[in-house]
């Protein structure tokens, strides 16, 4: 592993990345939940 994944454990190496990374614009407000799981299926990175 390498890259996001570098000393993270949180998902035990499934690549799902920091969940605060990946929800920061849910928690600031800015975007949706369905907004954010929709770039999942999109595949590449979430921003």
């Amino acid at each position: 592993m390498g890259g996001a994944c570098e000393g993270c454990s949180g998902c035990d190496g499934a690549g799902a990345g920091d969940p605060l990374k990946t929800y920061a614009d849910y928690i600031e407000g800015k975007k949706e939940l369905t907004e954010i799981t929709a770039g999942f299926s999109k595949g590449g990175s979430v921003r």
